[in-house]
């Protein structure tokens, strides 16, 4: 299977507990983003390459995901390997501008604690972390 066909790729892989259903995820810049739903759980597969140009390393990209479930901002990071990301779905939506104006305290204070609550990661972090039995990632996004 090559990158050209994202749907069989993600379907391959490892993680999932069950026949899989994707659903297109729009909106991505820089990769293509499907809700794959298991039949146990719903996920997030992204599949996306590294842009050197536009400063886009995947390796740090798991890391950073890691970490910031690590301090409780984002879901928990289920797969991944070169070209394909899966992290826990968290069902929401993408806050505006306007949101974020009408929201901008709580995110300060949500952030403020990062440059100490989130651990130091390596770019050699484990690629295929073993699936959780259940969520535990907590959406924080203004409502």
């Amino acid at each position: 299977m090559t990158t050209a066909d994202p749907e069989a790729r993600i379907a391959a892989l490892p993680c999932w507990r069950g026949k899989v259903k994707l659903e297109p995820l729009p909106g991505g810049l820089s990769n293509m983003s499907f809700v794959v739903d298991d039949g146990r759980e719903r996920h997030v597969a992204r599949c996306g390459g590294d842009i050197p140009a536009h400063h886009v390393f995947r390796d740090r990209e798991r890391a950073a995901s890691t970490a910031a479930h690590a301090a409780g901002l984002s879901p928990e990071l289920i797969h991944a390997e070169p070209g394909v990301m899966v992290i826990r779905y968290i069902g929401g939506r993408t806050c505006t501008e306007a949101d974020l104006r009408a929201n901008i305290a709580r995110i300060v204070r949500l952030l403020a604690p990062c440059p100490n609550s989130i651990p130091s990661t390596s770019s050699t972090a484990t690629p295929n972390p073993a699936p959780a039995p259940s969520p535990s990632a907590r959406s924080r996004q203004p409502a």
